[in-house]
Protein backbone atom coordinates (compact mmCIF):
# COMPACT_ATOMS: atom_id res chain seq x y z
CA UNK A 1 0.00 0.00 0.00
CA UNK A 2 1.46 3.48 -1.03
CA UNK A 3 0.47 6.53 0.38
CA UNK A 4 0.86 9.42 -1.74
CA UNK A 5 2.13 12.32 1.00
CA UNK A 6 4.72 9.57 1.94
CA UNK A 7 7.67 9.88 0.17
CA UNK A 8 10.95 7.48 0.18
CA UNK A 9 13.41 8.75 2.67
CA UNK A 10 17.13 9.39 1.95
CA UNK A 11 17.96 6.03 2.63
CA UNK A 12 15.61 4.59 -0.06
CA UNK A 13 14.19 2.70 2.73
CA UNK A 14 10.18 3.31 1.12
CA UNK A 15 7.47 5.27 2.70
CA UNK A 16 7.53 3.19 6.01
CA UNK A 17 10.57 4.83 7.04
CA UNK A 18 9.34 7.97 5.91
CA UNK A 19 5.88 7.57 7.82
CA UNK A 20 7.91 6.72 10.61
CA UNK A 21 9.71 9.74 10.61
CA UNK A 22 6.92 11.68 9.96
CA UNK A 23 5.07 14.37 12.49
CA UNK A 24 2.08 12.39 12.30
CA UNK A 25 3.92 9.66 13.29
CA UNK A 26 5.41 11.00 16.09
CA UNK A 27 2.08 13.03 17.25
CA UNK A 28 0.18 9.63 17.19
CA UNK A 29 3.10 7.98 19.51
CA UNK A 30 3.34 11.15 22.01
CA UNK A 31 -0.74 11.22 22.45
CA UNK A 32 -0.31 7.36 22.86
CA UNK A 33 3.07 7.96 25.55
CA UNK A 34 0.40 10.59 27.25
CA UNK A 35 -2.38 8.36 27.59
CA UNK A 36 -0.48 5.33 28.49
CA UNK A 37 1.23 7.09 31.11
CA UNK A 38 4.66 7.35 29.24
CA UNK A 39 6.77 4.96 26.95
CA UNK A 40 7.08 2.35 29.45
CA UNK A 41 8.05 -1.37 27.73
CA UNK A 42 4.75 -3.70 28.32
CA UNK A 43 6.99 -6.46 29.04
CA UNK A 44 9.80 -5.33 31.68
CA UNK A 45 8.51 -1.92 32.43
CA UNK A 46 11.63 -0.28 31.92
CA UNK A 47 11.70 3.74 30.33
CA UNK A 48 14.85 3.44 28.64
CA UNK A 49 15.29 2.81 24.65
CA UNK A 50 11.41 2.18 24.47
CA UNK A 51 10.01 1.48 20.75
CA UNK A 52 6.79 1.79 19.19
CA UNK A 53 5.84 -1.75 17.97
CA UNK A 54 3.00 -2.30 15.42
CA UNK A 55 1.13 -5.36 16.40
CA UNK A 56 -0.62 -5.46 13.21
CA UNK A 57 -0.01 -3.66 9.89
CA UNK A 58 -3.51 -3.58 8.50
CA UNK A 59 -4.36 -0.08 9.08
CA UNK A 60 -0.61 1.43 8.93
CA UNK A 61 -1.23 5.18 9.22
CA UNK A 62 -4.75 4.84 10.65
CA UNK A 63 -3.66 2.60 13.64
CA UNK A 64 -6.15 2.31 16.76
CA UNK A 65 -4.34 2.11 19.66
CA UNK A 66 -4.68 -1.90 20.29
CA UNK A 67 -2.39 -1.76 17.10
CA UNK A 68 0.75 -0.31 18.98
CA UNK A 69 2.59 -1.24 21.77
CA UNK A 70 5.58 0.06 23.55
CA UNK A 71 8.46 -2.69 23.93
CA UNK A 72 12.22 -1.89 24.97
CA UNK A 73 14.69 -2.34 22.07
CA UNK A 74 15.88 -6.06 23.71
CA UNK A 75 12.17 -6.97 23.94
CA UNK A 76 10.86 -5.53 20.82
CA UNK A 77 13.90 -7.52 18.50
CA UNK A 78 12.87 -11.17 20.80
CA UNK A 79 9.46 -10.60 19.56
CA UNK A 80 10.73 -9.91 15.91
CA UNK A 81 13.00 -13.26 16.21
CA UNK A 82 10.03 -14.95 17.59
CA UNK A 83 7.62 -13.85 14.79
CA UNK A 84 9.78 -14.25 12.27
CA UNK A 85 9.14 -18.01 10.99
CA UNK A 86 5.12 -17.12 11.62
CA UNK A 87 5.01 -20.00 13.73
CA UNK A 88 4.08 -17.94 16.44
CA UNK A 89 1.52 -14.95 15.87
CA UNK A 90 2.36 -11.63 17.26
CA UNK A 91 0.04 -11.49 19.75
CA UNK A 92 1.03 -15.12 21.72
CA UNK A 93 4.92 -13.84 21.04
CA UNK A 94 3.77 -11.02 23.71
CA UNK A 95 2.12 -13.09 25.95
CA UNK A 96 4.66 -15.21 26.19
CA UNK A 97 7.36 -12.41 26.75
CA UNK A 98 5.40 -10.88 29.19
CA UNK A 99 4.90 -14.40 31.19
CA UNK A 100 8.40 -14.32 31.32
CA UNK A 101 8.63 -11.46 33.25
CA UNK A 102 6.85 -11.04 36.76
CA UNK A 103 4.70 -7.76 37.37
CA UNK A 104 7.08 -5.61 39.26
CA UNK A 105 6.00 -5.09 42.67
CA UNK A 106 5.35 -1.08 42.42
CA UNK A 107 2.57 -2.23 39.81
CA UNK A 108 1.46 -4.19 42.26
CA UNK A 109 0.68 -1.80 44.79
CA UNK A 110 -0.69 0.57 42.69
CA UNK A 111 -2.96 -1.63 41.63
CA UNK A 112 -4.06 -2.74 45.24
CA UNK A 113 -4.13 1.03 45.73
CA UNK A 114 -6.56 1.87 43.44
CA UNK A 115 -9.00 -1.12 43.98
CA UNK A 116 -9.14 -0.01 47.81
CA UNK A 117 -9.78 3.48 46.85
CA UNK A 118 -12.70 2.60 44.59
CA UNK A 119 -14.20 0.41 47.58
CA UNK A 120 -13.46 3.28 49.65
CA UNK A 121 -15.92 5.50 47.20
CA UNK A 122 -18.39 2.96 46.90
CA UNK A 123 -18.60 2.46 50.36
CA UNK A 124 -19.15 6.40 51.31
CA UNK A 125 -21.83 6.07 48.59
CA UNK A 126 -23.46 3.33 50.09
CA UNK A 127 -23.35 5.55 53.14
CA UNK A 128 -24.53 8.44 52.05
CA UNK A 129 -27.70 6.57 50.50
CA UNK A 130 -28.41 5.24 54.09
CA UNK A 131 -28.73 8.13 55.79
CA UNK A 132 -30.88 9.96 53.32
CA UNK A 133 -33.46 6.92 53.84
Amino acid sequence: MKIKYLKPDKTGKGWYQGYLKSKRWRRKVSKLARQRGGKICVVCYTRKNVHTHHMTYKRITKEKPRDLVFLCKDHHFTLHERTKNKAVSMKQALTDLKAEHPRPVFETRQVIIRYSDELERQNNHIRSLAMQK
